[in-house]
């Protein structure tokens, strides 16, 4: 479990790919009639030692490390947008806003990378379509979509700039039911 979250099923060891920070980690042992007990919690802080990471969610181990941008250090720039709408009203000069639940955040972040073999796995990611998890130093940690990418390339490397879309994403997962 992570922060009171069960996350994962496992035997042996596990490794906690979707995150980044400080988290309390705790053990669940469930025998066959859904009886539980839980270790003593650890608390245990996940730095990622680079600028960047970007992951496909359905296989975290594969992340591509985006380290370096050429000539700056590379930014991210976000972009969130809560929902609603605007009303207009007889009698009144300006409109009023009513704010509906839902939010939108978009991502920009540019980046460099020396090897074919990098630029391939990135542009792999973004033509598979797939929602992939973006981590930074910053303590940045989302899922997201990429929306976008664009890019420049000469004889040293490639250049480009990747556009990430937020979406939900629910990391608890459920028991199984005891057997009768």
């Amino acid at each position: 479990m992570r922060d009171g979250v069960p996350i994962a099923k496992f035997t042996g060891a596990y490794y906690d790919y979707g995150e980044i920070g400080e988290h309390e980690y705790a053990i669940r042992a469930i025998n066959a009639d859904d009886n539980f007990v839980d270790s003593d919690p650890v608390f245990i802080t996940i730095n990622i030692g680079r600028v960047a990471q970007i992951a496909p969610e359905d296989d975290l181990t594969k992340i591509v490390r985006l380290q370096f941008r050429r000539g700056e250090p590379a930014m991210l720039s976000a972009e969130m947008e809560p929902a609603g709408e605007s009303m207009n009203f007889a009698g009144r000069k300006f409109p009023i806003y009513e704010f509906g639940e839902f939010l939108s955040e978009s991502y920009d972040s540019s980046f460099s990378v020396r090897t074919r073999e990098e630029w391939d796995r990135i542009k792999e990611l973004a033509i598979s379509r797939k929602t992939v998890l973006y981590r930074d130093v910053r303590g940045n940690c989302f899922y997201g979509i990429i929306s976008a990418l664009q890019f420049d390339q000469d004889r040293y490397s490639t250049d480009f700039s990747i556009s990430l879309l937020r979406v939900d994403h629910v990391g608890r997962i459920e028991y199984d039911p005891a057997e009768v």
